[in-house]
Formats: C-alpha cells, structure tokens, sequence
C-alpha cells in the first residue's frame, strides 16, 4: 500500500483510503515491507486498526462529497470527517476542524 513504486495517491488519499477500507472492510492492505513506513504511516496504521470492528452509528453527506461518519469503538462514540473533494474546507458544528483536500480526521465525540 505505502509502496514508493507504486504510489499514485498522495499522502491524504492514501490515509483516507486506509481509513475506509478499516471502516468498511474490517481489513487493512499494507506493505509487506513494515520496517520501511514512516512514522507517519505507522501513526495512520494505528489509527486506522483502531477503526476495525468500529460500529457505524451514522453517515450524512454534510456538503457535497464530505462526510461525517460516526462511529462507536470500545463504548466510545467518534466522529469521523472525510473529505473527498479538492480543496481545503472546514467544518463549523460541535466539533469544529479543518481539512484539507482528501484528508480524513478522527475526533471523539
């Protein structure tokens, strides 16, 4: 997944497909090369495991293509803001945050 040769996402829409496919799939698909990801990477690897198993409580599409998903993991309710869309935004409401073009954040409830 983090593979230098093969990557044609950028660093945001790699995390957010790490993180959908936690969400959705229950799976994660990694490097087989563990000892070459970045501190970074391994920081989103262990958020996104911490998605596995996580009980989707509710999706909206606050604006078109961003999403507010939430999700309850360890009896912890989380919210889960993905942008899909090119530019940066940010998002007004209990939890207020800004994200930039195909970040996705995880922010407790």
């Amino acid at each position: 997944f983090f593979d230098r040769q093969y990557l044609k996402l950028n660093k945001q829409q790699q995390r957010t497909l790490l993180f959908v496919n936690a969400l959705c799939n229950n799976s994660l698909t990694l490097s087989d090369s563990l000892v070459a990801l970045t501190e970074a990477q391994v920081e989103d690897t262990r958020q996104a495991i911490f998605l596995i198993n996580a009980q989707i409580i509710g999706l909206s599409e606050i604006l078109l293509n961003v999403y507010e998903i939430i999700v309850k993991q360890h009896e912890k309710n989380y919210y889960c803001f993905m942008n899909l869309t090119g530019y940066e935004l940010a998002i007004r409401g209990p939890k207020p945050c800004s994200l930039a073009p195909f970040e996705t954040k995880i922010v407790p409830v």
